[in-house]
């Protein structure tokens, strides 16, 4: 064997940790639902106007990781949902001051 296939051989390449493509594991359906729970309880806080303790970065964070992960039946039905229950409850309070 020669010198050269010898450093050939010896010679691997290494790729720097920082380059690396982790793959993370997808986020299955229920793991979506976790962080919708987590932006629905941002919601109630939104319309309890007692949103300065929200991480904005973190709910737009888990709304791209549910969108990303083909999850965006869930975060679309659920904003969907939550906006009308508090749409409805609202309309009761108005309805019930109205009426003599």
């Amino acid at each position: 064997m020669s010198n050269a296939q010898k450093v050939k051989q010896e010679k691997k390449l290494v790729i720097p940790q920082h380059l690396q493509h982790n793959k993370k594991p997808a986020l299955d359906a229920e793991g979506a639902k976790e962080k919708w729970k987590t932006i629905e309880n941002a919601i109630h806080q939104i319309y309890q106007q007692n949103a300065s303790s929200l991480s904005f970065q973190n709910l737009y964070t888990s709304g791209y990781q549910i969108i990303l992960h083909k999850h965006g039946d869930i975060l679309y039905n659920g904003v969907e949902e939550t906006i009308t229950q508090h749409i409805v409850g609202e309309r009761e309070k108005v309805m019930a001051c109205a009426e003599p």
